[in-house]
């Protein structure tokens, strides 16, 4: 037996003399290994984060084929069919932000105004974003401000004009 085989590097010499051999430039692979390794990281990475954001959104049981289907109905015209189906997916998984906003929508298509502000309500409530509070505030009643002059008292009702003297 050779006492090469025995020395711990000969294994990396023989490797480095085949490189040299088929002439593979070792800088190339190992740029093309560090890009694969890289490409790895991010792919886990985006992975990691869609899970996360699924799990913490509410939509890890929710399947977009539904939901298409619920959207497509509406699209139809078909918006009791929608909130049919809309109520069913909702009641498998009530933490659904999106498919409460979703319901609203469809509720005031319908011009139920009271439901579709309860449905935007608990969107927000899940999931409080400038969407969601946009809806309600836009649905909420708004008070009637009487108008007011420029010293913030309330502005007279203009008095009719005089009427012309006749000669």
């Amino acid at each position: 037996m050779d006492s090469s085989s025995n020395d711990p590097l000969h294994y990396l010499k023989v490797i480095a003399e085949r490189a040299e051999a088929q002439q593979i430039d070792t800088r190339k692979l190992t740029y093309w290994t560090m890009g694969a390794v890289l490409m790895l990281i991010v792919i886990a990475s985006a992975w990691c984060a869609l899970a996360y954001g699924l799990a913490v959104t509410g939509k890890a049981k929710r399947t977009a084929v539904d939901w298409n289907s619920v959207c497509t109905s509406r699209a139809k015209g078909d918006l009791t069919k929608a909130l049919e189906m809309a109520d069913q997916l909702l009641a498998k998984n009530p933490g659904d932000f999106d498919g409460h906003y979703k319901k609203g929508e469809i509720l005031l298509m319908l011009g139920d105004k009271e439901g579709a502000l309860k449905s935007f309500q608990t969107a927000h409530d899940l999931f409080p974003i400038l969407k969601y509070r946009d809806a309600v505030s836009a649905l909420k009643p708004k008070p009637k401000t009487p108008i007011v002059n420029g010293n913030g008292a309330p502005a007279a009702t203009p008095a009719p004009a005089p009427a012309k003297a006749k000669p």
